[in-house]
């Protein structure tokens, strides 16, 4: 079995106990004797909270000298380990708006082996396992491990399900990786608060010429996510080449596999609505939109672009996906039946 530390996030000791930080000059004991004066009793030292995957391994809460924690993954080999970290970090990247672009290491930190629970974090991240000749610099890595955003044990939990829920299924776990790969270029990240209270204000504001500024600075980085994006849809639909003429039976094939309704709803415009003038679509005549773009960005490389690509489409093509992925996901964590 191999060990990966899991890096940019990890969970308090117990839920809603309290984030003391780590002090790895101070005693084991006087670690307990700091703890207890919070009033609550010593988390147990060890993996908490595990959450097997059949087949591939288990991703758990590692408590360890008293208090600290590490998010942990087992696995028999690389490739398993990537195939649980992968959509767990993509579920908060998605649903949570959590980018993990300032990391400067790996997402996975290998172990040469089980760490114990009695060792500091300095002795734990001793035990990394380099892929090179030049090492990690430990005080840089520590820094970054132990900056991770703590996130409660409901949030972990819930990802989690989502990692069982989207390796069961070839077509999501292919939709997940492109999407947040999507996000991972674009460094856009769009909350309802945000939209409702500023962004929907403000863009309404911009004229041509600023938006054509921003379309000539950011054309590449637009490109590329609306193609990792679009790739993340016809992932989603059963499809690696989307053809006009099979998006509604696609869109039929969705909501039967998945208990949704998307192909008889329709759709409100967030962010397109500000280029195409258009609230409300029909998810097939969206998606086709959305296809004549794609045909312009990979095929004719947009050098002159027939339609100016900009964030509109991008924000709204992962919005779009994003909320089929979250309904996917739903059907199948409730038990509803899917491919």
């Amino acid at each position: 079995m191999k060990f990966f530390i899991f890096n940019g996030i990890t969970a308090q000791p117990l839920e809603s106990g309290p984030v003391l930080g780590g002090n790895d000059t101070l005693t084991r004991k006087s670690r307990k004797a700091y703890w207890l004066k919070s009033g609550l009793p010593l988390p147990k030292e060890g993996e908490n909270l595990i959450f097997p995957v059949p087949g591939m391994g288990r991703i758990s809460i590692f408590v360890h000298d008293i208090f600290d924690t590490l998010l942990l993954i087992a696995a028999s080999s690389q490739e398993k380990a990537y195939a649980l970290a992968i959509p767990f970090r993509a579920y908060f990247v998605i649903f949570h708006e959590y980018l993990f672009n300032d990391r400067h290491f790996d997402t996975l930190i290998e172990l040469r082996e089980k760490p114990r629970p009695i060792q500091t974090r300095r002795q734990i991240l001793e035990l990394n396992k380099p892929h090179s000749n030049y090492g990690i610099d430990l005080d840089f890595l520590e820094s970054e491990i132990f900056s991770s955003q703590y996130l409660s044990r409901g949030h972990i939990g819930e990802a989690c399900k989502f990692v069982r829920a989207v390796l069961h299924n070839r077509a999501l776990a292919e939709s997940v990786i492109h999407l947040e790969q999507s996000y991972a270029i674009s460094e856009m990240m769009m909350n309802g608060s945000y939209y409702h209270f500023h962004y929907r204000h403000d863009r309404l504001l911009e004229t041509k010429y600023s938006m054509r500024k921003k379309y000539l600075e950011n054309r590449t980085r637009y490109d590329m996510s609306f193609l990792s994006a679009f790739r993340a849809l016809e992932a989603i639909l059963g499809t690696e080449r989307l053809k006009k003429r099979e998006i509604q039976r696609k869109l039929h094939d969705f909501d039967y596999n998945f208990q949704t309704s998307f192909s008889k709803n329709r759709w409100r415009s967030y962010h397109v609505l500000f280029t195409r003038k258009r609230k409300w679509w029909k998810l097939e005549d969206l998606i086709s939109y959305f296809l004549v773009l794609r045909n312009a960005v990979a095929a004719h490389a947009n050098i002159r672009p027939p339609k100016m690509l900009c964030e509109d489409q991008v924000l709204e093509i992962q919005k779009l996906v994003g909320e089929m992925l979250f309904a996917a996901f739903s059907s199948v964590k409730n038990g509803s039946r899917s491919k």
